[in-house]
């Protein structure tokens, strides 16, 4: 998963810039099925996405119930120095397997995480995964990376994003779905539902 601020304030993980559901999934999943198309992830972006742009749609990534996940998030600006994105999992507690630099000149994505990927035995200096910290909350250094390994044990639906709200604001986030829909709970009878928050431009120009 890589991350990146462009210069035109677009906040991307993966090359996908989030556009948020008209709705919360978490209590109205019966809406689910009227945006099906809106869902993407970087194996499956709607055909209007260009290969080197940032593609705009709903980020999705999908694990089953009890899933042990473990997640690479790599910085991946280099245009923008000294700046580290602090990011957060909604809904679980992870431990931290890895952080570091990337090599300088290591520029292409697939070679950063192949250069990662050969780092993943060696963790010196990290907790010991028999009874490690919990955290929910991580910064990826500037130009480097965070590895966190958490169990997917709570269903639903569950944001990750970069905790600066400028970054959230402009993208900078996915969705994780923790198992299907009729492995969550249920909300409670008489919960109340909200839809998107544009107001109708016929009843604001009424007012005028």
């Amino acid at each position: 998963m890589t991350v990146a601020l462009t210069f035109n304030n677009i906040g991307i993980t993966n090359n996908i810039s989030m556009v948020n559901l008209p709705f919360p999934p978490l209590t109205q999943p019966d809406l689910l099925a009227t945006v099906a198309d809106q869902f993407c992830n970087s194996s499956s972006k709607p055909a209007r996405c260009l290969p080197d742009r940032a593609c705009f749609c709903t980020h999705r990534l999908q694990v089953a119930l009890n899933d042990v996940v473990e997640m690479s998030l790599i910085d991946d600006a280099d245009q923008i120095r000294e700046l580290y994105h602090p990011f957060h999992l909604h809904g679980h507690r992870f431990i931290v397997m890895g952080q570091g630099q990337v090599p300088p000149g290591t520029r292409r994505q697939v070679d950063k995480f192949a250069w990662l990927k050969a780092q993943a035995p060696r963790r010196g200096g990290m907790p010991d995964s028999h009874n490690p910290p919990y955290k929910d909350t991580v910064s990826i250094p500037s130009r480097g990376y965070t590895r966190v390994r958490f169990r997917a044990d709570n269903p639903g639906f569950w944001l990750v994003h970069c905790h600066f709200e400028w970054h959230l604001g402009i993208g900078m986030s996915f969705i994780l779905q923790v198992g299907d829909v009729d492995q969550m709970k249920k909300p409670p009878p008489g919960f109340p539902t909200c839809g998107h928050y544009r107001p109708d431009a016929e009843s604001i120009l009424g007012m005028v």
